[in-house]
């Protein structure tokens, strides 16, 4: 991820951009995480395949509501 993807990224998840790589910015980051992009796994009880690309995850970290809403300051593009 670049600077720009780490930032909206960051916002998106309300997190602040740590100050330094401890253990407990981890710990913060992770949580907000959690907390603003929820994990689903009904793929696996369709039968449908599971795509872990950076791409599809990028993609998937955005509301279809944030991503018809947004600039290209708040969605930026995803990884190739």
């Amino acid at each position: 991820m670049n600077t720009e993807q780490t930032d909206a990224y960051l916002r998106r998840i309300g997190a602040a951009r740590p100050a330094a790589p401890t253990d407990q910015a981890l710990r913060e980051l992770h949580l907000a995480h959690l907390r603003a992009i929820p994990f689903e796994n009904l793929s696996v009880h369709l039968g449908e395949e599971i795509e872990l690309t950076a791409r599809h995850w990028w993609r998937r970290s955005w509301t279809p509501a944030e991503a018809a809403s947004a600039t290209n300051s708040t969605v930026p593009s995803p990884p190739s």
